[in-house]
């Protein structure tokens, strides 16, 4: 795909006003996020949950959602970065774009339009999911954003972003096809829902309350209300009940130091202490704290750190439609 950008940085000037009006609940475009909760944000008054002394969730946030960019060490960049010199190429033009697009800036668009089109032209061994999918997200949500202002998206740009989609879903689909689906050889973690939409990858994103860039803790995974959840892998429940903005949660230890967190639930079915099995229900698919529509926030945490759960999850099939945001995974 070629970008003309002359055209598009002309859609994209001086009409381009700041947008102060409250940013539209991404649900209601097909897409569920979490709220953003800051490391500084503590949970609603209530009885003592024992939560933080056996929280597992180090520095990135008392309820494992997200934090502050800087309070994100270098380590866990590194990690989220990846090493590969292309992948790390495309996650930060991804990071920018969201940090310019959280700040209104619409130049924002070009070298992120044109940095993802340079990253699907790579061989199929070089490409990974993960920024795939976020790269698809992020377009989706910030092209809403815009057809939200006054007159509109420009022409352009809207047509530009649903070809790089189409691109994105081509590029994925040639993945599956040579057996190069996110979790490898090493994945570890059954997928919790039966299927549903990846609406929110794990990295940096713009909160859809606050219109700021804060680090996704975690990946969220929208589905229908009271959905079963299940757990990802064999362990022991070490919390479950009300966790302030991420609402009903649950947090399986799988081993010292490592951790799967359930977010968003409608109902808990486990008790602490509890252990529990691999694909056993845990809870049902909800809303409750500080979210835009029913969704799963599905966190890993290993020594203390946030981890991309999309690196250990098993083998899936993905799915593409241009008639909603995100990418769908499971049965249909």
């Amino acid at each position: 795909m070629s970008f003309t950008f002359l055209s598009l940085l002309a859609a994209c000037g001086p009409s381009w006003e700041a947008d102060t009006r409250k940013p539209t609940p991404p649900h209601r475009t097909g897409a569920a996020h979490d709220s953003i909760l800051s490391a500084n944000e503590k949970p609603s008054s209530g009885p003592a949950t024992g939560f933080e002394a056996d929280s597992g969730a180090g520095p990135f946030g008392e309820w494992g959602l997200a934090l502050d960019l800087e309070d994100i060490s270098a380590e866990v960049m590194s990690d989220y970065a990846h090493s590969a010199p292309d992948t790390l190429e495309v996650e930060r033009s991804i990071r920018q774009f969201q940090l310019r697009r959280g700040a209104s800036d619409p130049l924002g668009w070009p070298p992120f339009l044109e940095s993802v089109d340079a990253y699907l032209t790579l061989p199929v061994d070089r490409l990974r999911p993960s920024p795939l999918i976020r790269a698809r997200v992020a377009a989706e949500f910030e092209l809403d954003q815009e057809s939200r202002r006054p007159g509109g998206a420009p022409p352009e740009l809207v047509r530009m972003v649903q070809a790089l989609v189409a691109r994105i879903d081509r590029r994925m689909r040639d993945l599956q096809a040579v057996g190069r689906h996110e979790a490898r050889a090493g994945a570890w973690l059954k997928w919790p829902l039966e299927a549903g939409i990846i609406s929110s990858g794990f990295g940096p994103r713009r909160d859809p309350f606050e219109r700021v860039v804060r680090f996704h803790a975690g990946v969220d995974l929208a589905a229908e209300e009271r959905e079963p959840v299940l757990a990802a892998a064999d362990g022991v429940v070490v919390f479950a009940g009300p966790a302030g903005n991420a609402g009903l949660t649950v947090k399986i230890r799988h081993a010292p130091r490592l951790f799967t967190l359930y977010a968003h639930l409608s109902a808990i079915m486990v008790k602490e202490g509890q252990e529990i099995g691999r694909g056993d229900v845990l809870g049902l698919v909800g809303h409750s704290g500080r979210a835009t529509g029913p969704h799963l926030h599905l966190a890993l945490i290993r020594d203390g750190k946030p981890v991309d759960p999309l690196e250990h999850l098993e083998e899936t099939v993905f799915s593409f439609s241009d008639r909603r945001t995100g990418v769908g995974f499971g049965k249909p």
